[in-house]
C-alpha cells in the first residue's frame, strides 16, 4: 500500500490507488503469512485444529499484546516473492537500455576524426557507468581505459551490423559460407565478443592486438575515419606504409584499394604531391647494386634554410638552419642532422654525429658545386664555397684520417644525385604538410625531424 502506482502492473495500481485514496498510508501495515488469520481458511484446516487454534480465535499475537513492528513492515514484504511479482519488467537500469538499443552509424557520420568520434562514444559510457553507478561517479578528463572501452564499444557495433551473419556462425561453433569475405581469415570473437583475425602468429612475441587485429568493414565511415587517423597521424604516408600502420590495429577488408581510395581524396597531399614527367635514366652505379654494411656508402646533400626561433612566444627574431641528410646506398635509410650553418665546421660536426651514431662510411657521395646554379643565391654562394676543391682542404684531413672517400658528380649533372634528392622530397614533403608557415623553435623543430625519420625509416621496402 506504500508503493508508488507507478511501479506496479496496471490491475494493482489502479486498486492501490483507490485505497490509496480513501485512507491514510499510514494506517496500513504488514502482517506475516504466519500470523494471518486469513490463511486458514484459504489453504483449509481440520475442524479440530481450528477447535484449539488461538490464531483463529484471539488473532495474531502482536494485536493481542498491541505491539506493532512498523520498522520490519516494509523490509520484510519488499523482499517476498509475491511482491516482486507484482512489480512492472522494466525495472531494469533504463540508461544500459538505452545504450544497448541506440544506433551508432548516425554518430560516425556526424564526426570529422577518429579521434573526436572515440571520445563521444568515451563520454556516452562514461555517462552510462555514472548513472549506474551514482554513488561512484567519475569526474574530470577521459583516461586511457576509458578511450579504449569506446574504441572497443564502437567495433563491435559496427561489426555487429556488417557481420552478423559471421558473428552468428561463430557464436554456434559453424562454418563460414563460402561467400564471406572473412573466410581467408579464420576470424574469431575474443573475450570481449571483438571480431579478429586468426592466423598462425600465436607464438609471436608480438603484441596481441596486432598479432589478431580487429576486423573494420571496408563500406563503412568508420573506415574512412581510421585511415585518415593514421595517415595524418604518420605525417601524410604513402598507401603501403600507412595500411602497414593501420595493421598494427586493424584489418579492413579490401585494404589497399580502400586505403588507396581514401588516400587519392587528401587535400595536403594532392597539393603537395604533383607528379612530372619520368625520364629514362642510366644503369646504376655499383655502389647502389652491391651488398655492403648500412651506411657504408652513403649519398650527402643539404636542404633549407628553415627559420626558427631560440625561445618560445611571440619573438620577431627568427634563425636560418638547414638539415643534412644522409641517405645509404643499400637500404635506402635516411640519417638527418641539423646545421645552423652550411660552414666547413658546421658540416665536420655533423658528419662527426653521423659517424658516432651510425659508423664510418667508406665513401660519400655528393652533387658538385655548380648543380646549384638554380638555388637560392645564399645557398648557393655557400654550397659553392664548401665543395669548391679549393674549400675541401679544410675537411681533407678530417677525411684522410677517417679513411673515408669523397666522390663528387660531374658537374651540371643533378641526375646523378636522384637518390638522395629523392630523400630530401620525402622529407620536405612532411615537414611542409605538418609545419606550414609555423615558426618552430629550436627544440621543437629538433624533436619533429627526429619523428620525419622515424617515419621515413619505417617505411616498407616492399609491398606488403
Amino acid at each position: 500500500m506504500k508503493k508508488e502506482s507507478r511501479d506496479l502492473k496496471t490491475f494493482v495500481a489502479n486498486r492501490v490507488v483507490f485505497i490509496q485514496e480513501c485512507t491514510e498510508i499510514n494506517q496500513w501495515h504488514h502482517v506475516p503469512s504466519e500470523q494471518n488469520p486469513a490463511d486458514i481458511i484459504s489453504r483449509g484446516l481440520d475442524p479440530e485444529r481450528i477447535q484449539q487454534s488461538d490464531l483463529w480465535w484471539f488473532g495474531p499475537s502482536f494485536l493481542q499484546e498491541r505491539l506493532v513492528n512498523l520498522a520490519s513492515d516494509s523490509n520484510d514484504i519488499h523482499n517476498s516473492e509475491l511482491y516482486q511479482r507484482e512489480l512492472k519488467n522494466n525495472q531494469g537500469d533504463p540508461v544500459s537500455l538505452l545504450m544497448q538499443d541506440i544506433d551508432i552509424l548516425p554518430i560516425i557520420n556526424g564526426c570529422s576524426s577518429f579521434v573526436k568520434l572515440q571520445r563521444i562514444i568515451a563520454w556516452c559510457v562514461r555517462f552510462k557507468e555514472n548513472a549506474r553507478n551514482p554513488l561512484q561517479t567519475t569526474t574530470g578528463s577521459l583516461t586511457a581505459p576509458e578511450l579504449s572501452a569506446s574504441l572497443f564499444c564502437l567495433v563491435r557495433n559496427v561489426q555487429s551490423v556488417y557481420f552478423s551473419k559471421e558473428i552468428q556462425c561463430i557464436k554456434k561453433g559453424q562454418q563460414l559460407h563460402n561467400s564471406s569475405n572473412l573466410l581467408n581469415l579464420s576470424p574469431f570473437l575474443d573475450e570481449k565478443n571483438i571480431l579478429r583475425v586468426g592466423g598462425r602468429l600465436r607464438h609471436s612475441n608480438l603484441p596481441a592486438e596486432q598479432k589478431h587485429p580487429m576486423l573494420i568493414p571496408n563500406n563503412n565511415p568508420i573506415c574512412d575515419l581510421i585511415i585518415n587517423h593514421f595517415h595524418v597521424f604518420y605525417f601524410h604516408t604513402g598507401i603501403e606504409a600507412t595500411l602497414a600502420n593501420i595493421r598494427t590495429q586493424f584489418w579492413i577488408i579490401n585494404g589497399r584499394s580502400t586505403v588507396k581510395r581514401v588516400i587519392a581524396k587528401c587535400l595536403k597531399c594532392l597539393k603537395v604531391s604533383a607528379k612530372g614527367k619520368n625520364q629514362m635514366m642510366a644503369d646504376l652505379p655499383s655502389a647502389r647494386v652491391n651488398i655492403s654494411r648500412v651506411y657504408t656508402k652513403v649519398g650527402l646533400d643539404f636542404c633549407g634554410p628553415f627559420s626558427i626561433k631560440l625561445i618560445p612566444g611571440r619573438v620577431k627574431r627568427v634563425y636560418k638552419c638547414y638539415i643534412c641528410i644522409f641517405v645509404c646506398f643499400v637500404v635506402k635509410a635516411i640519417h638527418l642532422e641539423i646545421v645552423n650553418s652550411l660552414s666547413t665546421e658546421a658540416f665536420i660536426g655533423a658528419l662527426k654525429r653521423f659517424i658516432s651514431r651510425r659508423g664510418r662510411p667508406s665513401d660519400i657521395f655528393s652533387d658538385n658545386g655548380t648543380n646549384f646554379v638554380g638555388a637560392n643565391n645564399e645557398l648557393l654562394k655557400i654550397l659553392k664555397g664548401l665543395f669548391k676543391r679549393e674549400s675541401a682542404e679544410k675537411f681533407e684531413d678530417f677525411l684522410a684520417s677517417e679513411g673515408i672517400k669523397w666522390h663528387f658528380n660531374p658537374p651540371a649533372t643533378p641526375h646523378f644525385g636522384g637518390l638522395w634528392e629523392a630523400g630530401v622530397k620525402s622529407l620536405k614533403g612532411h615537414l611542409k604538410r605538418v609545419v606550414g608557415n609555423t615558426i618552430l623553435t629550436h627544440e621543437e623543430f629538433f624533436t619533429l625531424v627526429t619523428q620525419v625519420e622515424a617515419v621515413l625509416n619505417s617505411r616498407p621496402l616492399c609491398p606488403l
